[in-house]
């Protein structure tokens, strides 16, 4: 399977998610204006995303997706950031649904700084769905990502009650050789 991850970022934030996909799926992300950033071969999967400029996105993602052509990706997956809505990442769904044959049903979001957990989760997606077999199930990077965050979560949480369940037995344990 063939991938291809272009970004812009003016605020860095994108960028950091573009890295994150493209180690998950072994390819080099460019921002869009790097002049290597056009896409001249078919692409299976086609990871894109932007930072919002306010309510809309700078015009070098914009003229990028326009100027892309026809035929060349067969999926896209769009991504964005932003520090209050969703909307950067559905304007780049909108720009680049003509210029593919499949869009993700989900656009990757994240608000502000993505962290580093969620980032660690983007690259897992993004593996596992550039290495899905054909009549494998689609996944929803909406819905795969909130249930990867959540079942880290909730098993950082037990770690740390059994850490803390084993401090406090230690520290009984000491107390009670003290009292001997």
């Amino acid at each position: 399977m063939k991938a291809a991850v272009r970004y812009h970022s003016p605020k860095g934030h994108a960028r950091r998610i573009a890295e994150a996909i493209a180690r998950g799926v072994g390819v080099e992300a460019l921002d869009v204006t790097d002049p290597r950033a056009g896409l001249s071969e078919p692409v299976d999967f086609f990871f894109v995303g932007s930072d919002s400029k306010g309510m809309s996105l700078p015009d070098e993602i914009r003229d990028y997706l326009k100027g892309l052509p026809e035929g060349l990706i067969d999926e896209a997956i769009c991504f964005g950031c932003s520090s209050f809505t969703r909307r950067p990442a559905y304007l780049v769904q909108e720009l680049v649904k003509s210029k593919a044959k499949r869009l993700a049903p989900q656009a990757i979001w994240s608000r502000n700084a993505p962290r580093e957990d969620f980032l660690e989760v983007v690259a897992q997606f993004a593996n596992t769905e550039v290495t899905r077999n054909e009549d494998d199930e689609r996944l929803n990077p909406k819905v795969y990502l909130f249930k990867e965050l959540r079942i880290k979560e909730q098993r950082e949480a037990a770690e740390r009650e059994a850490a803390e369940r084993e401090a406090a037995d230690a520290e009984g344990a000491d107390a009670q050789e003290s009292s001997e």
